[in-house]
């Protein structure tokens, strides 16, 4: 058995391979062998009552996972209803046709960028007022956004960065920016990541359609890849550019960072080198991965 970090497990001997996440009391794996599902099975009994439960469809905590003759996509549509739209977004207050829709999880402008870094923290009283005007603390809000990014909606990363900052002190214009995630998230539910079933050749192309017949697209390739990314110095009060580096695998995303840089870039080309080496780092860390499972980088 192989321990990639803290979570995942990793079992290869001979033809028989396991993947096996451990994260909880709840062990979600995928094997190719029912002969070692069931070894696995038999020995957890010895120590303890266990239940299982096979099938195309089924729920792993606020996942929901199906397995189709294409591939295996996971979403968490029916979490994001629950606990975001049902409790922000109440049916008996507001229609969902009714809520006015987001396509961009976080402003971009100019004016909000000044908004975040001239406005002080509020005070006890102002923020009892915005609590009650968003729905719930800063703190809470955000944790529930955070919880849907950071498993299976990580176009928020970048949001969530920004927006953390004001933990230890919100102001309005950072609650409005929590607001503006919720309602992008509830206006836009079901985005389910899709593992497919093909071979890992050829490419994909990611197409944005402007006016049409106006577009841009790339290729990305299917075999293991990296994109590095960064702004320069948006963040107008620290100063710092952030960076985003994704890992490819299949066309898949498989690996999702986003982070302030430690250091202040003096021009764009310096905060792209930045996010450039953070991606080697990331991909050397994977390139074990990679080789194991056959797909060396």
């Amino acid at each position: 058995m192989l321990c990639l970090g803290a979570i995942p497990l990793i079992y290869d001997h001979r033809d028989e391979k396991m993947i096996l996440n451990t994260s909880t009391d709840d062990f979600l794996c995928v094997f190719n062998s029912q002969p070692l599902f069931n070894r696995l099975c038999d020995k957890m009994r010895t120590m303890f009552d266990i239940t299982t439960k096979e099938g195309t469809r089924f729920s792993y905590l606020n996942l929901d996972i199906i397995q189709t003759e294409h591939g295996v996509p996971y979403d968490q549509t029916d979490h994001i209803r629950r606990k975001i739209i049902n409790k922000y977004f109440p049916p008996e207050k507001i229609a969902e046709s009714k809520l006015k829709p987001v396509h961009t999880p976080f402003r971009t402008d100019s004016d909000y960028e000044k908004e975040l870094a001239e406005q002080l923290p509020a005070s006890k009283d102002e923020l009892k007022l915005l609590e009650q005007r968003y729905g719930d603390s800063y703190g809470t809000i955000l944790g529930e956004i955070m919880h849907v990014e950071v498993v299976s909606r990580f176009e928020l990363s970048y949001a969530m960065r920004r927006l953390g900052q004001f933990t230890h002190g919100p102001t309005e214009a950072a609650f409005a920016g929590l607001y503006r995630v919720l309602r992008f998230l509830a206006t836009h539910p079901h985005c389910p990541v899709m593992y497919p079933r093909r071979k890992f050749d050829g490419f994909d192309e990611i197409r944005a359609d402007f006016d049409p017949p106006k577009f841009k697209s790339i290729q990305i390739p299917r075999t293991p890849c990296t994109i590095a990314d960064s702004d320069h110095a948006r963040d107008t009060l620290r100063r710092k550019s952030h960076h985003c580096v994704v890992s490819l695998l299949n066309g898949v995303i498989v690996h999702n960072r986003v982070q302030q840089q430690r250091a202040i870039a003096l021009h764009s080309p310096h905060s792209e080198i930045i996010s450039s080496l953070a991606a080697t780092k990331e991909t050397n860390y994977l390139q074990d991965i990679y080789t194991h499972i056959g797909h060396p980088a």
